[in-house]
């Protein structure tokens, strides 16, 4: 299944939707609609499941918050050991996927949403549910500064999941081995 990009079906009429789909044009047959409850082998122990949204979409959405909310949730699974990647979900799809009975396990997980907008019961409970050693807060210098909750740094502390924040460390290249061992690197040039 390599080659393949992976999508839920909805757009939105924004220059990156417009660039992505521009892009894929030229290799339609290599795009894959998917849903919750798909699994896509990538190789071998090398597995992506989908687990939101609930089912294929189609069309425009000029609403940003229902785009992000239907964004693609997936976890890699590689052997033993998990990555969830929640993309950019907002609290109504964290309670949607914390109520769909899935596993969410995983060693690393991406916080959702940039990891913005405060610190939610439901963050918590997703936090709770996946049991990451290791968060990840994709978001640039102001977000960073400006929309980092300092009740979701004292929970990760108190739990002592660390946490890697690329407006800090820039580009992160991670190695996850089949047991679990995590190893990372950081040092890219960051943008402030």
């Amino acid at each position: 299944e390599g080659g393949r990009v992976y999508i839920n079906g909805q757009g939105d009429p924004f220059d990156t939707y417009a660039e992505l789909a521009r892009a894929v044009a030229g290799f339609s047959d290599r795009v894959r609609l998917v849903a919750r409850g798909e699994v896509i082998e990538l190789e071998e122990d090398l597995r992506l499941e989908i687990l939101h949204p609930e089912k294929k979409l189609s069309g425009l959405s000029e609403d940003d918050e229902a785009v992000n909310n239907n964004s693609l949730v997936t976890r890699l699974i590689f052997g033993d050991a998990a990555v969830l990647l929640p993309a950019d979900i907002y609290q109504t799809s964290m309670e949607k996927l914390l109520a769909s009975g899935q596993e969410l396990s995983a060693r690393i997980m991406v916080l959702p949403h940039h990891g913005n907008d405060g610190f939610s019961e439901a963050e918590r409970l997703l936090l709770e549910a996946v049991n990451p050693d290791l968060v990840i807060k994709s978001s640039d210098w102001v977000e960073y500064q400006e929309q980092t909750s300092s009740e979701l740094q004292q929970h990760l502390n108190d739990k002592k999941i660390k946490l890697l924040i690329t407006a800090e460390l820039g580009e992160l290249d991670l190695a996850l081995s089949k047991t679990g061992r995590i190893k990372f690197s950081a040092g890219s040039l960051v943008w402030k």
